[in-house]
C-alpha cells in the first residue's frame, strides 16, 4: 500500500458504508474508497446483489445499463454522521457522507447523475499515523451516466467518472511532512448490461433477469506528489428471479418474492516495482493468486477467494411495502472480513419511495465502529400518467364518504 493514509481511507470509510464491492486492504491496494461505495440503501439491504435489478435509486454505480423507472424523474439522497471511528479513537471526529443523485427515463433513454461525497470534517488528532492537521479533508466521486433500450429486453450503459480527494499526509511517510496535505484525481468509465423478460406461468408473473458491469475502467489514481495508486477495477454479474400475484389492486400485485444473486471482483495490482498497472493490464493480471499478510502470518489467496459473494430475499405487498434481506461473504482469509447481514425495509407511495437499512457486522472480525441504521428518500415526479397511482382513487373515494 502506498500510503498510511491509504490504510485509513479504507479501513474506516468502507466498513461504514458497507462496502459490497471490497477488496484485501493490504495485498491490493487502491484509491479512493468513493469508487467502491454502495449508495442505494435497497441494494444494501440485499447484499448488494442488485446488478440485475433496474430501477432503484443509485443504480447507476453499480450498473449503469440499469438506471430509472419508466417515464419517471427521481431525486435521491441520504446524509448520515458519524461521531466517533477505528479502534476507539477520533482519528476524525466527525464523518459525514452525503449522496445525492438525480435520474431520468423517458422513452428508450435514461440520463443519471451522481455525486457521493466523504466529508471527514476539518480536524485530525494525534494518532498512531497522524499528527493534529487543521483542514477540510473529503473524498469524492462525481458520475454521469446513460443507458438505452436496445429492444424490449435488452438494456445498456454508460457511465463517466470524476474522483478527488484531500487528505492530511501520514507522519510515517519517508521525508514527508505530517503537516503536508495531499490531493488525488483519476477518471474512469464504468460500462453495464441488462437483460430481462417476463413469463406467465399459470397464476403467477415471473421475471427473470441479468446483469453484468464493469466499474472503474481508466486512468491510475494520480496524487499532487506524483504519486499515484491504482483504481478499483470492479467485474460483476448477477442474476435475479422475481414471481408476484395476478391478482392486482391498481397495476400493483398483491404480493411479490424476489431473490437475487451476483459475484464481483476487484482487481487493484501493482507491478514488482510497486508501480500501478494500467487498466487494460488489470484485466488480465488482476485474477492471479497473490500472497496476504494479516499481520501475524501469510496466506494464499487464490483467484476463487477473491470473488466476493451477494445474496438478497425482497418479499412485497403490493409493491407498497417491501421487506428485504441481505448476505455478504468475502473470504476469511482477507483481513477483517467474513460474513455480513443485513436487513431492511421498503415503502412505496408513489411519489415518495423510502428505504431503510440495518447492517449487522462481526465485531470479532473488525474494530472499526460502523452505523447501524441508515435511511434513503427518493422523490418521484412521474412524466405521464400510471396506473400505478393509487392517490386519486384514495381522494377520489375520501370526498364521497
Amino acid at each position: 500500500m502506498r500510503r498510511a493514509t491509504t490504510f485509513f481511507r479504507i479501513s474506516m470509510i468502507s466498513f461504514i458504508m458497507l462496502l459490497f464491492y471490497s477488496n484485501d486492504l493490504y495485498s491490493q491496494s487502491y484509491s479512493p474508497v468513493s469508487a467502491t461505495i454502495n449508495q442505494s440503501m435497497r441494494s444494501m439491504a440485499l447484499g448488494g446483489a442488485t446488478v440485475a435489478m433496474e430501477g432503484y435509486a443509485g443504480a447507476s454505480l453499480i450498473n449503469p445499463a440499469t438506471i430509472g423507472i419508466k417515464q419517471t424523474i427521481q431525486a435521491q439522497s441520504y446524509i448520515f454522521n458519524q461521531k466517533g471511528s477505528p479502534f476507539n479513537r477520533p482519528y476524525f471526529y466527525k464523518f459525514s457522507f452525503f449522496s445525492p443523485s438525480l435520474d431520468a427515463r423517458y422513452g428508450k433513454g435514461a440520463v443519471s447523475i451522481s455525486m457521493p461525497y466523504y466529508n471527514l470534517n476539518a480536524k485530525s488528532e494525534d494518532s498512531l499515523y497522524y499528527k493534529s492537521v487543521k483542514g477540510r479533508f473529503y473524498e469524492y466521486a462525481f458520475q454521469l451516466a446513460g443507458a438505452w433500450e436496445v429492444n424490449k429486453n435488452v438494456r445498456v450503459g454508460i457511465g463517466l467518472k470524476r474522483f478527488g480527494t484531500r487528505q492530511p499526509v501520514s507522519k510515517y511517510i519517508v521525508g514527508g511532512n505530517p503537516n503536508d496535505i495531499e490531493t488525488g484525481k483519476g477518471y474512469a468509465i464504468d460500462l453495464g448490461v441488462f437483460y430481462h423478460k417476463n413469463y406467465n406461468i399459470g397464476s403467477v408473473h415471473t421475471h427473470l433477469s441479468l446483469g453484468g458491469s464493469l466499474l472503474n475502467f481508466g486512468t491510475n489514481f494520480k496524487y499532487n506528489d506524483g504519486a499515484k495508486d491504482p483504481l478499483p477495477l470492479n467485474l460483476n454479474a448477477g442474476l435475479g428471479l422475481k414471481v408476484a400475484s395476478s391478482q392486482q389492486w391498481y397495476n400493483r400485485p398483491f404480493w411479490g418474492i424476489g431473490i437475487y444473486g451476483a459475484l464481483s471482483h476487484i482487481m487493484a495490482r501493482t507491478n514488482d516495482n510497486g508501480q500501478p498497472y494500467n487498466a487494460f493490464q488489470m484485466l488480465f493480471k488482476g485474477w492471479s493468486a497473490y500472497n496476504n499478510y494479516d499481520g501475524v502470518k501469510t496466506e494464499k489467496v487464490n483467484t476463487w477467494d477473491q470473488i466476493d459473494r451477494h445474496l438478497g430475499l425482497e418479499a412485497s405487498v403490493l409493491d407498497i411495502l417491501s421487506v428485504r434481506w441481505g448476505i455478504y461473504y468475502q473470504s476469511p482469509k482477507l483481513i477483517g472480513r467474513g460474513t455480513t447481514h443485513s436487513w431492511g425495509m421498503g415503502l412505496d407511495l408513489y411519489y415518495l419511495f423510502v428505504d431503510y437499512t440495518t447492517i449487522n457486522f462481526d465485531t470479532t472480525k473488525t474494530a472499526i465502529s460502523t452505523p447501524k441504521h441508515v435511511w434513503q428518500a427518493t422523490i418521484r415526479i412521474p412524466l405521464e400518467s400510471s396506473p400505478r397511482d393509487f392517490w386519486p382513487k384514495l381522494f377520489h373515494e375520501v370526498n364521497i364518504k
